[in-house]
């Protein structure tokens, strides 16, 4: 029998232990035995990235059903403990159960957990708190805990859940931990780097014994233990250790403890975290070649052997702990894999996946491909559809002497991220960076041997500093001064008006901001490959989870003053990240910004869409998603980090890989007619006040934690969506793009927000006069950018005074919508009925003719013949009405089961209030309409002819689609067809109706003319 080490588990056990215990028990939820009621599960309402979750989890339904568990345990000492258990706790539903510890029949102890009002541990930083919504996902792992006096011998906890809290969840409960250390809190269990371990996740550990005999040569046997979705990620816990002649250590023992040919080593035993899939990295030390055996459990349990050595190469394992959510999709029915042989195992999978269509060429899809194993990497990449390499140009595939066959390298990618953010470039000194620039491009070029045109990333989730970090920078404290100063204004009078200055404070800042990177653009263009782009990267336009300017970046302001030349952002990220995110067709709204930033100097465009497995997107969302933006004009996507160890990666999940693949082969048959066309704009757009931005910033937040007040960001996004389903293409117009006279070219716009300038106020005002349709929304425009009243549009309204009630700061429609109550309900005269939630306006009535009631009859809607044109305003958000209904009161986590609404997509929106906003437009016409109202058309137009585009987001196929097209009065149709299969075509006068048998995700309808 082998012998096994002690002192060296002795001592790696310490090493896992910065904080001595003098007992303590960690128990698997898993480990009671399961009585009635309860369950194993692999799932849960948040079972995905950033939260950690210990192996697996049990679970009880949400009802009062009883249910009971329990576990049997030796307290070795009478004394006083503490039990802290972790469970899922979804905001504002409940998930009580109670736990008792029993001792000879006799209750030692008990309480509830899970109840709304309880305070509870929270990680990221929160600590101890009673729950409300968060600036971000809102089901969270919490803690609770109960002490109870113990005394020595057998004892037993006893789980039980009956009677619930309405609305209610489902209970689960990942882990109890007893000590008797009362001190001890939780921690923040995301932080598990630089030494920092969370004090109750990090004792769940599972030993993984090693053993190495030399065949060779010296040397010593290193190991580094850490999680394989985080690998080198900056979060990432990494624990090193040697085993030499001596044993075990931590620290590099010197070359007279090398183990020499023909030795053998005892098992050493390293405890490894069980919250994630455990890699383990095996190197040697020397000239040896090592044979090196893995353990599970115990000696006996050998899962891998692996031969290591000589020089610095490294192998890396990946060893299963019981953690099914990410080891199905990562090592499939394996316990151990290296990282080659799971690239390969993943390459087998895709190469035998084959679905129809034909590989795209010219429009791209990337990921990042990491430099471990880039061979295989590559392969599994193609494999799975991309044919491109986001961040990076690896020479292996874009240099002159390429091995690497199958992507596109007519175009590479680079990341300068906030490289130019810095005080010097702030100040106007871009001296060092251009350095900086110069030696990038020329070592670029040395490892390519050629010149390639570039899409650079130039913006990480940043803005400019604060203010008053500027102004104690000379230069930008001049810069202001000079700003002012053009505004008719001085300090001196800034400082003394508070309205003044929070307006003139932020607006600097945005201009300071986009002239930094205008100046940076100019340097690219001027360093790198002619054809370079410079795109806004990972910069994230609220969709309503945040005001519009909350990091101090006006992203109309950052186009339109050639700031980038290249639209990116990372919206998709809102999908598992904040319940402001609908679904797919959310991409849409993304679509609309786009074109609204890249009209100035007609900005190609591309982006991320978020594929992260680990975080809970799912292939359905990357499906619908891609091909929505690659049918409405997109070039390139990114799905962000393909390969492992990473922690945003899909490359351990090969149902996300397929989907890739479905997208690829699928846009691949029509990418000819798609890559050079262009939407045709909609006549009807809805308005973005930077004004209204720099004022929602003003109103403090209610309550700690919230996302700050973000309603007309999100009332932009869902009447956006409305106006979809009612088939009308859409456009997104700045308050400077009224004054620039963009609103010409349109015959509708949606005003949303309480503030513009006055320039924009009599923009639309003369607009109107001249026979547009002005809709607006609970706010009307009253207020101007100093934040006084603004009388401008009262008269086209056809009011004499307007108040404004807000009751709310966010009203996400996955979280707040769910629990809030109508604050009224108008009546429209057409007997239709909206309900009013978040923002309400009543009016006293001028000359304008009252078309909607509140319940006590007061005006609720006004419509004023105004000139040649017409006002409208309704003093409720139509937004939430409309989406209210189709989201069910479930709890938001990330990347859960049906149950859990960050992977709901709604389908059952409410008619009526799409029917009132139908009567309000009266006979405005859309030149594209699907007989559905969730499959989008898409019209673009190509120079010999349109293309239709449809994706189809009623999450289920739709048969006998009809489609009416149109086009400009004397268009000459030479033919018309679908490249994906039978079509059937009538004309009636000017307008084309096409018939289309099945669609179930995406279709496509090529016009030619003569």
């Amino acid at each position: 029998m082998e012998k096994l080490a002690i002192a060296g588990s002795l001592l790696v056990y310490f090493l896992f232990c910065p904080i001595s215990y003098c007992f303590e028990l960690p128990i698997e939820a898993e480990s009671f035995k399961l009585i009635k009621g309860w369950k194993i599960t692999d799932d849960g309402y948040f079972p995905s990235l950033p939260n950690f979750f210990s192996r697996q989890k049990i679970e009880a339904d949400s009802s009062d059903n009883f249910a009971q568990a329990s576990f049997s345990f030796d307290v070795p000492e009478t004394k006083a403990y503490k039990l802290w258990v972790r469970y899922e706790s979804c905001y504002g539903f409940g998930s009580v159960f109670n736990v008792k510890i029993v001792q000879k029949n006799a209750v030692k102890a008990q309480s509830d957990f899970g109840r709304k009002e309880d305070k509870k541990f929270f990680p990221f930083g929160r600590g101890e708190t009673v729950q409300g919504p968060w600036d971000w996902h809102n089901t969270d792992y919490v803690y609770q805990t109960m002490e109870a006096k113990l005394e020595k011998g057998p004892a037993t906890i006893i789980l039980t859940k009956s009677k619930n809290q309405k609305p209610a969840a489902r209970r689960i409960i990942d882990l109890f931990y007893l000590t008797d250390d009362l001190s001890i809190v939780p921690g923040n269990d995301w932080i598990w780097s630089r030494g920092n371990r969370p004090p109750i996740l990090s004792r769940f550990t599972e030993p993984v014994y090693v053993r190495a005999s030399v065949e060779s040569g010296s040397g010593l046997l290193k190991l580094i233990t850490g999680f394989a979705i985080l690998g080198a990620h900056p979060y990432a816990p990494r624990e090193t250790y040697f085993i030499s002649k001596s044993g075990i250590r931590d620290k590099q023992p010197d070359k007279n403890e090398y183990l020499d040919t023909g030795s053998s080593t005892d098992w050493y035993k390293v405890n490894v975290y069980t919250v994630a899939v455990p890699e383990i990295v095996v190197s040697q030390i020397g000239d040896a070649i090592m044979n090196v055996d893995i353990a599970l459990g115990k000696p006996s349990n050998i899962v891998k052997t692996i031969k290591v050595g000589p020089g610095k190469e490294e192998k890396t394992v990946f060893v299963a702990v019981g953690l099914k959510k990410y080891e199905k999709g990562l090592l499939g029915n394996h316990k151990a894999l290296t990282f080659d042989e799971m690239i390969k195992k993943q390459i087998g999978i895709l190469e035998k996946y084959n679905p129809p269509g034909k590989p795209a060429q010219k429009i791209l899809l990337t990921g990042v491909i990491r430099d471990i194993f880039p061979e295989l990497q590559f392969q599994l990449a193609v494999a799975s559809g991309l044919n491109g390499q986001a961040y990076s140009t690896h020479p292996l595939i874009y240099g002159t002497d390429s091995k690497l066959k199958g992507f596109n390298t007519d175009t590479g990618f680079y990341s300068l991220q906030n490289a130019h953010l810095t005080k010097d470039c702030y100040e106007g000194d871009f001296s060092k960076l251009e350095t900086r620039y110069r030696q990038i491009a020329d070592d670029l070029f040395k490892k390519l041997g050629r010149t390639l045109p570039l899409h650079i990333k130039l913006l990480e989730e940043t803005g400019p500093p604060n203010f008053e970090t500027l102004m104690s920078w000379p230069k930008c404290k001049e810069m202001f001064d000079l700003y002012l100063k053009q505004n008719g204004l001085s300090y001196e009078q800034v400082s003394n008006d508070s309205d003044l200055f929070h307006y003139h404070s932020i607006r600097f800042r945005t201009k300071l901001f986009a002239k930094v990177n205008a100046d940076a653009t100019r340097l690219i263009e001027k360093i790198f490959p002619a054809g370079t782009v410079v795109n806004s990267g990972s910069v994230f336009p609220t969709i309503g989870g945040f005001p519009s300017i909350a990091r101090g970046d006006d992203i109309f302001l950052l186009f339109r003053e050639r700031g980038v030349t290249e639209y990116s952002s990372e919206i998709s990220w809102g999908l598992c990240g904040t319940p402001d995110y609908i679904g797919p067709q959310t991409q849409s709204y993304e679509v609309a910004l786009a074109r609204a930033l890249s009209k100035y100097y007609n900005c190609p465009f591309g982006s991320y869409l978020i594929a992260a497995g680990t975080y809970g997107y799912s292939p359905e969302f990357v499906e619908l998603a891609s091909y929505l933006m690659y049918g409405s004009g997109f070039k390139w996507l990114h799905y962000y980090v393909f390969g492992f160890p990473d922690g945003c990666t899909y490359m351990g999940h090969p149902e996300i890989m397929k989907a890739t693949k479905n997208v690829n082969k699928k846009i691949g048959v029509v990418e000819d007619y798609l890559f050079d066309a262009k939407v045709v704009p909609g006549k009807i757009a809805i308005g973005w006040s930077s004004t209204t931005d720099i004022w929602d910033l003003a109103r403090k937040p209610s309550y700690p934690h919230s996302p700050g007040n973000c309603v007309y960001p999100q009332e932009r996004h869902l009447l956006y969506l409305l106006l979809r389903h009612l088939q009308y293409p859409v456009e997104i117009l700045s308050e400077e793009d009224l004054i620039e006279g963009y609103l010409k070219d349109f015959d509708v716009y949606f005003l949303i927000g309480d503030h513009l300038k006055p320039e924009a106020a009599n923009a639309i005002k003369d607009w109107v006069k001249n026979g547009g349709i002005l809709i607006s929304v609970a706010g009307g425009g009253f207020f101007d950018h100093y934040n006084k009243p603004l009388d401008t549009l009262k008269d086209v309204f056809g009011i004499s005074q307007a108040k404004l009630e807000k009751t709310v700061d966010a009203i996400r429609p996955k979280l707040e919508l769910l629990h809030l109550q109508p604050l009224d309900i108008i009546t429209f005269n057409s007997g239709k009925k909206m309900k009013v939630f978040g923002y309400k306006q009543t009016f006293v009535v001028g000359d304008g003719k009252v078309i909607g009631v509140y319940q006590n009859g007061e005006p609720a809607a006004i419509e004023k013949i105004y000139g040649k044109g017409r006002a409208i305003i309704i003093g409720a958000l139509p937004g939430p009405a409309y989406v209210k209904d189709a989201i069910p009161v479930a709890p938001y986590g990330r990347g859960g089961d049906k149950d859990e609404l960050s992977l709901f997509f709604p389908t059952q929106y409410n008619k009526e209030v799409r029917s009132i906003i139908k009567d309000l437009l009266g006979d405005v016409k859309s030149n594209l309409v699907c007989s559905h109202p969730l499959v989008e058309g898409v019209l673009l137009e190509r120079k010999d002819g349109y293309v239709i585009t449809l994706t189809n987001f009623s999450m289920k196929k739709q048969k006998n689609i009809t489609v009416e097209f149109f086009p400009p009065q004397g268009y000459c149709v030479k033919k018309i067809f679908s490249p994906y299969g039978k079509i059937g075509i009538d004309r009636s006068g000017e307008k084309f109706i096409i018939k289309i048998p099945e669609i179930d995700k995406f279709h496509c309808i090529v016009f030619e003319q003569f």
